[in-house]
C-alpha cells in the first residue's frame, strides 16, 4: 500500500453548537492558566503547596482541563486531569481537616547549632 496515510481532519463545528464549543475551549484555557498559576505561585514560594489556595487552583484547573479534554475525546489527557483533580481534592481535604497528619518523610533540614547537645561537635 502506497500513498499518504489518511489523517482525521478536525471536526467541523455546527453553528448551533458554536456557543458550547467556545465555552469548552474557554474552560480548557482557563484551566490551563489556573494550573500554571498554582505551579508558579508555589514554586516562587508565594503560597505553600499544602495551602487551600494551591488546592483550589489545582481543583479548578484540573476540572477545566478535564472537561476540555473529555469534550475533545482526548482520553489520556482527561484521565490525567481526573487524577490531578483527585490529588488536589485530597490536598484540600487535608488542609481543611483539623487533625493534620505528620509528614510521610522526616524533615531534611540540618539541625541548628543550638539544637545539639553541648558536647556535640559540628
Amino acid at each position: 500500500m502506497t500513498g499518504p496515510i489518511p489523517v482525521d481532519t478536525p471536526r467541523e463545528v455546527d453553528v448551533t453548537e458554536l456557543p458550547a464549543h467556545i465555552a469548552i475551549e474557554i474552560t480548557g484555557w482557563l484551566g490551563a492558566a489556573l494550573v500554571v498559576l498554582a505551579y508558579g505561585l508555589t514554586t516562587l514560594g508565594w503560597i505553600p503547596a499544602t495551602s487551600r489556595w494551591s488546592a483550589v487552583l489545582n481543583i479548578a484547573g484540573g476540572t477545566g482541563l478535564g472537561v476540555n479534554a473529555a469534550a475533545n475525546a482526548a482520553w489520556p489527557s482527561a484521565a490525567l486531569n481526573l487524577v490531578w483533580l483527585c490529588i488536589a481534592a485530597a490536598g484540600w481535604a487535608r488542609s481543611s481537616s483539623r487533625l493534620s497528619r505528620p509528614p510521610l518523610l522526616p524533615s531534611c533540614t540540618a539541625p541548628h547549632k543550638g539544637d545539639l547537645p553541648p558536647d556535640a561537635a559540628m
